[in-house]
């Protein structure tokens, strides 16, 4: 008689609907936590993208800037020689003729700077005072001062630099020391306004420039006179102790003016950010030396980078979205998937309480009819004259019972029948479960390769590597579900065996595995054929020899492949000269999952071996190795001449409990 129990189904269900909460709720913010990690990374890597490509205009500008100087500063120096090595200019110098001097420079003055953009041309005495300034013929017999000129006269050696004017304008100036006849007769100085340089920096660096200049450098008179002078405006109190001499922004961003009053050595090698009408910059400082290496002021270099900005806000809006939405399938998926399996344990509980209830009453029933029979024994002993009625009647209850507990035998048989159902829906659930983990999966790989393949020109290098991490982990994943639905299947494919030829199918293992020309593999005897399955042997070999030529690292492989007649067995064996296994390893290598190597230097799943082991096992054989770490291993394993009638038992580990081994054989033969 079946019956249930209201109040235990209740609470199964109870139970069984109580696990979606404790682990939907953690995996949701899990995958939310790793989802905004994932979001957050990647605007921290293009915001830090951004600042670097700053920083890399910041330092080409002033190797620009030198690269300019440097240019101009030769391309000047290789015009000197129009002068100096004019004779007639010589005699005119020679002669101290200022107006027959005059009168012969002034036509290449003015080719010079048309040519070249030269605004300057001294001629000076060896004393280091002014003999003939051509583009300012009366302003002469100055003493100069300056750094250039002070330079050349102590080397004796053509010298350049810029200096700032007292104008606050920067003058590149080349002073040529002037031999007449192997005697130094002075010094001719060719000078360039700098300020073509600007926009050449602006067009070939795509930034804007300001230069500032330090006012201690300066007077405020001789500086607004030579704004007049140039055409220009500026505000000499704008900045506390220093003056915006050229720019090519038309406005300064308020919080770079700030920075710019600061000292060169608090803003060196920082990238600052402002904002001015509706556009976001970034800038630089680079240090503004003259010709004597005197920091006089800085070069502040500024980068728009609104359009970047834009473009990593809709970066972010696209992974955000791609985010949301891989969540939002990871949780529904799991939510089925995990429905699913709430459903199927309320029913086995309910089952299994159904079950429990059946075998209480049947228990019960059974203490009744012990009771019952012990005292019928009572009875009878106390009244052996009984009539012959009341032994019938004992009979009949005796009957009774025996019914009763035939009942009970079928109810036990009925209960095997179930615990075979349930095995063989476990053996369907290993490939379920493998398809459920490996959709996940191909999803995944599937959102990498989309995001490489789509946003590839929005990652750097690093991105590039991690995407392609993600790759190679999903594969390894699908590998490993792979190989343990192989494993978990060996014991159930014993079923198709015939006889198979070994020589063949050795060819084949090693045609599959195309040997690079290095490699040498030997099958030193003709090998035997036996009565197995073809496929679980061929496992065997492939691994064998997979691994062996996975890890041969000489440059001269070599691979034997031999066979023994050991009278119950054929003992097989597969040696290399790769790299050794030390013996402390020998055990660990035939365990699940285990394997010598990195992972990410060779894709291995760690479970060949362990496959092989259960294979050989279930044919009632033993595998084991012999190696010498630097010299090589051999890999031995045997398989009886005759198939084992009955699988070997196997533990719930998955490992052979007992190996046949045949008649008057010591294991160590083996």
């Amino acid at each position: 008689m079946q019956s249930t129990n209201p109040i235990t189904t209740s609470s199964v269900k109870k139970d069984g609907e109580a696990i979606k909460l404790p682990i939907l709720v953690p995996l949701f913010v899990a995958i939310t936590v790793l989802l905004i990690i994932f979001t957050l990374a990647i605007y921290r890597l293009q915001h830090k993208h951004i600042n670097d490509d700053v920083q890399t205009r910041v330092d080409s500008t002033s190797r620009y800037f030198n690269q300019f100087l440097t240019s101009d500063a030769r391309l000047i120096g290789e015009t000197t020689h129009f002068v100096k090595d004019n004779p007639y200019i010589q005699n005119a110098w020679l002669a101290k003729d200022r107006n027959a001097l005059l009168t012969l420079t002034a036509p290449i003055f003015e080719k010079l700077n048309n040519d070249y953009r030269v605004t300057h041309l001294y001629f000076i005495d060896v004393n280091q005072t002014c003999f003939l300034r051509v583009h300012n013929p009366p302003r002469f017999g100055d003493r100069i001062n300056r750094f250039t000129l002070k330079s050349a006269a102590d080397t004796v050696k053509p010298y350049w630099g810029i200096e700032l004017g007292q104008y606050g304008t920067f003058t590149l100036r080349v002073v040529q020391p002037w031999f007449v006849n192997n005697t130094l007769t002075g010094f001719i100085e060719f000078g360039e306004e700098i300020e073509h340089i600007t926009p050449q920096l602006k067009e070939t660096l795509n930034v804007d420039l300001v230069f500032l200049i330090d006012k201690t450098f300066l007077t405020r008179d001789n500086w607004q006179e030579g704004l007049k002078m140039m055409g220009r405006s500026s505000n000499w109190d704008l900045i506390p102790n220093c003056v915006i001499a050229n720019s090519t922004i038309p406005s300064v961003p308020p919080e770079f003016i700030k920075l710019a009053g600061l000292p060169h050595s608090e803003h060196r090698d920082q990238i600052f950010s402002a904002k001015l009408d509706g556009s976001t910059y970034r800038a630089g400082f680079i240090k503004l030396s003259d010709a004597a290496g005197r920091e006089v002021g800085d070069i502040l270099v500024i980068k728009n980078v609104s359009k970047e900005l834009a473009s990593l806000r809709a970066l972010l809006l696209v992974i955000a979205t791609l985010c949301f939405l891989i969540a939002s399938a990871l949780v529904s998926f799991f939510y089925i998937h995990i429905a699913g399996i709430e459903k199927r344990l309320i029913n086995a509980r309910a089952s299994l309480a159904t079950e429990i209830e059946k075998r209480k009453e049947t228990e019960a029933e059974l203490r009744k009819h012990r009771d019952h029979l012990e005292e019928l024994v009572n009875t009878r002993t106390t009244e052996l004259q009984e009539t012959n009625a009341q032994l019938q009647r004992e009979v009949a209850q005796r009957t009774e019972a025996e019914k009763s507990l035939a009942k009970v035998n079928d109810d036990l048989q009925f209960t095997v029948a179930q615990l075979s159902s349930s095995n063989k829906h476990l053996r369907e659930f290993d490939h379920l479960a493998a398809h459920d983990l490996k959709t996940p999966l191909r999803g995944i790989g599937t959102l990498a390769q989309w995001l490489l393949k789509d946003y590839y020109d929005k990652f750097d290098n690093y991105g590039h590597e991690q995407i392609n991490l993600l790759v190679r982990r999903v594969k390894r994943m699908d590998n490993l579900i792979n190989a343990i639905l192989q494993y978990s299947t060996i014991a159930r494919n014993k079923r198709n065996e015939c006889q198979v030829d070994i020589n063949p199918l050795i060819k084949s293992i090693i045609a599959d595995f195309e040997p690079t020309t290095n490699i040498t593999i030997t099958v030193n005897k003709n090998l035997p054929v036996l009565t197995c399955e073809e496929e679980q042997i061929r496992q065997v070999f492939h691994n064998l020899i997979g691994n062996a030529v996975k890890f041969t690292d000489k440059p001269d492989g070599h691979i034997t492949i031999d066979c023994e007649d050991e009278k119950y067995f054929w003992k097989f064996s597969v040696a290399d000269n790769g790299p050794g296994i030390e013996p402390q390893h020998f055990e660990r290598i035939f365990r699940l999952f285990q394997t010598l190597s990195d992972r990410e230097e060779t894709e291995n799943t760690g479970i060949g071996l362990t496959i092989a082991k259960k294979i050989v096992e279930l044919y009632g054989g033993k595998i084991w190795l012999t190696s010498k770490p630097g010299v090589g291993s051999t890999f031995f394993f045997t398989l009886p001449k005759q198939p084992t009638a009955v699988p070997p038992p196997i533990d719930p580990a998955g490992q052979n409990l007992t190996a046949a081994i045949p008649p008057n054989t010591s294991p160590n033969t083996l």
